[in-house]
């Protein structure tokens, strides 16, 4: 039996400054937007879990949602790009596991 090997991240996804916002420019940044997750790994099987959030109550939709509507894009304070940021950050993290 192989030991189990945990490890933890987290990334900043945040929108820099003077990027646009849903309602304006981001103007500073109050609320950081994070990845974070756990990667577990017992030499034979990898699993990669990951959550994203601001600490906050509020939802980030996917980039497509912006385009059919609803209360979701209206309510959000990110624009459709945070999509491709978060994915990024993903992706920097699954990198550095290789």
């Amino acid at each position: 039996m192989s030991e189990m090997q945990i490890a933890s991240f987290k990334v900043d996804v945040t929108p820099p400054v003077g990027a646009q916002m849903a309602y304006d420019i981001n103007k500073q940044v109050d609320t950081p937007i994070y990845i974070r997750g756990l990667i577990l790994d017992d030499s034979h099987t990898r699993a990669v879990v990951v959550s994203c959030g601001n600490g906050m109550y509020a939802y980030i939709p996917k980039a497509e949602m912006y385009e059919e509507g609803g209360y979701e894009p209206k309510a959000s304070t990110c624009t459709p790009e945070i999509e491709q940021r978060l994915k990024g950050g993903i992706a920097e993290v699954l990198q550095s596991l290789r």
